[in-house]
């Protein structure tokens, strides 16, 4: 594989860190739905001192001071780190893996397009799974999905210029349920009043995931074949993969209710 130039390094060190403003507009025009309506079916309440009911279950808010204490905080932080590599190997390389076997500008074109339309339908149904079934299995079936798209998808070039449109689009597909899920997730997990912030510490890792695009796009894609490549982006998921698989939330910790009613927070409140 060929170095990438400059401007395309520098992408990865702007363009991620752009993210931010747009995640904090859209969860604080979504967290009081999304904690409201969990509260009310457990019996979690904002301000326990107003309860009529003694046996209602409280857990506090927690500050941005008080997350990185907690593990659900690193599960999303490295969950998140994985999953960009994913996300940023495919918006650069699709086209540029297509062209070695597709000699069809315009088609490469469609595909692009299409991958923009699935990625923005993807957080619909991504996030509509998520209030259903809850953050961890829904990450897990997504993380799943991703890295065993990463370990065919060098096989593409062996079927239809259709098959491999149909790859980048379930890929596309895949990248937009990480900014569905992760940040509800932090507020269902950490609470309404900094929940902004919170999400804002969380995003952190997309500063470690650039660099650590930056480091492999650079060191590794010259010395390797684009399928090697593909399955270091593959890896990487796998460990996401790994991390999410220990997530339990606070409450789970604290004995106060089961990962079975944990489920149903979200599924009976949508």
């Amino acid at each position: 594989m060929k170095p990438y130039s400059h401007s395309v390094l520098t992408y990865f060190l702007i363009i991620p860190n752009l993210s931010p403003v747009q995640e904090s507009t859209g969860i604080r025009s979504t967290e009081d739905l999304i904690v409201n309506k969990a509260s009310e079916e457990i019996g979690i309440q904002k301000n326990p001192s107003t309860s009529s009911d003694s046996s209602a279950i409280y857990l506090p808010d927690l500050s941005p001071r008080e997350i990185y204490k907690k593990p659900q905080f690193w599960v999303f932080w490295v969950g998140f780190i994985c999953n960009v590599q994913g996300i940023n190997y495919c918006t650069l390389m699709w086209k540029e893996f297509g062209q070695e076997f597709i000699d069809n500008d315009l088609f490469l074109a469609g595909v692009g397009s299409a991958g923009s339309v699935a990625n923005a339908l993807s957080r619909i149904m991504w996030g509509t799974l998520g209030d259903r079934i809850g953050f961890k299995p829904t990450m897990l079936i997504l993380q799943s999905i991703f890295a065993i798209l990463y370990i065919v998808f060098f096989y593409t070039q062996h079927l239809t210029k259709w098959g491999y449109a149909v790859f980048v689009v379930l890929v596309f597909g895949c990248i937009g349920g990480s900014f569905a899920i992760y940040p509800a997730a932090t507020v269902r997990e950490f609470g309404i009043t900094h929940s902004t912030s919170n999400y804002g510490l969380v995003f952190t890792s997309m500063i470690v995931a650039s660099f650590l695009n930056l480091g492999t796009m650079n060191l590794l894609a010259p010395e390797i074949s684009e399928q090697h490549m593909q399955w270091v982006t593959a890896g990487f998921l796998v460990i996401g993969l790994v991390a999410t698989a220990t997530f339990k939330s606070r409450y789970q910790r604290q004995g106060i209710i089961s990962e079975k009613a944990y489920r149903s927070i979200a599924q009976d409140s949508s």
